[in-house]
């Protein structure tokens, strides 16, 4: 089956004013062939020059996406993202508790961080070794029996929604508590990721 593709013409914006929990995958374009090559000229012209990003609905086997689509080097970047819908507001799922802290407490903590930041070389080194405890943690879990729907209901949905975004279900920030156990059950029918 081939897939389709459809592209409608994009709005451009500053890429700062896309929050960025609304980025979801990354792909890099390239020009199919030299019949392309102006159209992918003039795509990556515009944003290069004006400092802006694209963003516009692309259509891809046959279901529609929010994307966004600026200059990453030489070449051009599309960047899907949720619609509005599909962002969860933490204000209406989580309860925040703040803790009264020292000004001390504070600088030191900025401090740290301007410490860490400025330390060049490291903050690849970070992501590399936490990407690589997850991808463990994930292949361990997916090696493991799904829990009994017995020891999951004593769980808070919270905590079952943890349990369900380590084990990489779709879909479940939309899942009531019912829909979070059965899936971490594997009772759901839903489908698991598997890493590979």
């Amino acid at each position: 089956m081939v897939a389709r593709r459809h592209w409608k013409s994009p709005r451009f914006v500053d890429l700062e004013k896309v929050e960025p929990v609304f980025f979801d995958k990354t792909y890099y374009l390239v020009p199919k062939g030299k019949e392309y090559a102006k159209v992918y000229s003039l795509l990556y012209e515009a944003p290069s020059r004006s400092q802006k990003a694209g963003i516009a609905t692309f259509v891809m086997r046959n279901r529609e996406y929010l994307v966004v689509v600026n200059t990453e080097g030489d070449v051009l970047a599309l960047h899907t993202l949720h619609w509005a819908d599909e962002v969860r507001d933490p204000h209406r799922q989580v309860e925040l508790e703040r803790a009264e802290l020292g000004e001390k407490e504070v600088q030191t903590a900025v401090q740290l961080a301007e410490e860490e930041a400025s330390q060049r070389g490291r903050p690849p080194t970070h992501i590399k070794e936490a990407a690589e405890k997850r991808r463990t943690r994930t292949t361990k879990k997916t090696e493991e029996k799904p829990p009994k729907p017995s020891e999951l209901k004593e769980l808070s949905k919270t905590e079952l929604y943890q349990r369900a975004s380590d084990a990489n279900i779709p879909g479940r920030s939309s899942m009531s508590r019912d829909e979070l156990i059965k899936a971490l059950s594997g009772r759901g029918g839903r489908r698991k990721a598997k890493v590979t």
